[in-house]
């Protein structure tokens, strides 16, 4: 059975004001993304620290205090980052009570700001998932991976290879590619990658497939490549003949990357992945006065 993969990349906003001087309150709703299970309404009254898929206390990423100081105008600001370990839902939470004596309000006022994650739900096996979606949800869980289409695993080494080679990775774009996936622009020498899903976890890739890709070297007049493959290992075969053209000089680099290997690049690649509710703090930028926050390892 496939496995769907859950998106909480988008977010929605609900703002409460309370004047003190008008003596009401004004809800003033904003939503981006899809909420599924729960209706907005549910969520708004939700507790913000609570996850709702999974009815848990969520785990506190960060909790920050500022303060500001003006003519005629201070006050204080409290944020808090909220995280479920289960699913991966977030919240935050962002307050200010401020004293002012001039400008539109006139007196004290409270705001509430609530950010909350939206659940997004995607087919593993089709192509519409947000590889950056695909890539967090696969370096969480590699194995994952066997499920996903060909044509995404080859965006997902694209996206990948990016980061773990620190240069452009153009997409060969050809259903018919003679051996090669992508292209690794990496100086003068582009580096030629063939991708290989397999669906069986104790595949084992054949020499012949190798072959391919050195004969597209050959004719693209490339030295360099790499072979991505889900498969458990690479045949001895195949291992025999990369070390003897890598040792007569008739390669300056190919590597053999099988379903091990790729979860560690998985991993050290993932560590600099952007989390979806970075949206929500580069947000926080953008008020007044500057913040300084500095988020504690979420998992």
């Amino acid at each position: 059975m496939t496995q769907a993969i859950l998106d909480y990349s988008c977010n929605f906003l609900t703002m409460w004001e309370y004047l003190e001087d008008r003596d009401k309150y004004r809800l003033q709703p904003r939503e981006w993304g899809d909420v599924r299970a729960k209706s907005l309404e549910g969520l708004y009254a939700a507790q913000i620290s609570t996850c709702p898929y999974c009815a848990i206390v969520m785990k506190t990423i960060h909790r920050s205090k500022n303060h500001w100081n003006a003519d005629n105008n201070r006050g204080e600001e409290n944020i808090a980052f909220y995280y479920c370990l289960e699913c991966g839902y977030w919240s935050v939470e962002q307050e200010w009570n401020n004293e002012c004596t001039y400008g539109y309000y006139g007196e004290d006022y409270e705001r509430i700001c609530h950010n909350r994650a939206t659940l997004k739900e995607f087919d593993l096996q089709r192509h519409v998932i947000p590889t950056e979606t695909l890539k967090r949800e696969v370096t969480k869980n590699p194995k994952l991976m066997y499920q996903i289409s060909p044509k995404k695993m080859e965006d997902l080494i694209q996206q990948v290879f990016k980061d773990f080679y620190r240069c452009d990775v153009e997409h060969c774009g050809k259903s018919h590619d003679g051996g090669v996936d992508l292209f690794v622009l990496d100086a003068d020498k582009p580096i030629l990658v063939q991708v290989k899903r397999r669906e069986n976890p104790n595949a084992v890739e054949p020499v012949s497939l190798i072959r391919d890709l050195l004969g597209a070297m050959f004719i693209n007049n490339s030295k360099r490549g790499v072979f991505v493959s889900t498969a458990d290992k690479f045949s001895f075969p195949s291992h025999k003949l990369r070390n003897e053209l890598l040792t007569k000089g008739k390669l300056d680099y190919f590597e053999l990357i099988n379903f091990s290997r790729l979860s560690e690049i998985l991993a050290l690649t993932g560590k600099n992945q952007s989390q979806p509710w970075l949206s929500v703090f580069n947000e926080l930028h953008k008020e007044t006065y500057i913040h300084e926050i500095h988020l504690e390892q979420y998992f």
